[in-house]
């Protein structure tokens, strides 16, 4: 957050928020490639640029939010694996060996 006189300003890496009466806030993004791509969604979406860009946020914030760990997404497939039994061998250096025939 940026104070500057009677303003407060929040700026997030490229762009600047600033408030102003009515409670929009006008978008100020700094950085051309972002800038671009702002344009292009709100062009695509049919909206401003501020939704656009406050959509996206939104979304993904919401994929973040609703992302399952891999560990977790693979448990389903780990359990309908058969499993293998334990062989009692021990997976040394030497177990390697043997089976690249060097041992």
């Amino acid at each position: 957050m940026i104070t500057c006189s009677h303003l407060l300003y929040s700026r997030i890496d490229d762009i600047l928020f600033a408030p102003i009466r009515g409670g929009d806030i006008p978008l100020n993004i700094r950085n051309e490639a972002v800038n671009q791509l702002a344009e292009k969604l709100a062009a695509r979406k049919r909206m401003s640029k501020i939704d656009a860009v406050r959509t996206a946020l939104e979304n993904e914030r919401r994929r973040l939010d609703e992302a399952v760990p891999l560990r977790q997404r693979l448990r389903p497939l780990q359990d309908r694996m058969p499993k293998r039994p334990a062989t009692g061998l021990e997976a040394d250096k030497a177990f390697y060996d043997e089976l690249s025939g060097d041992g």
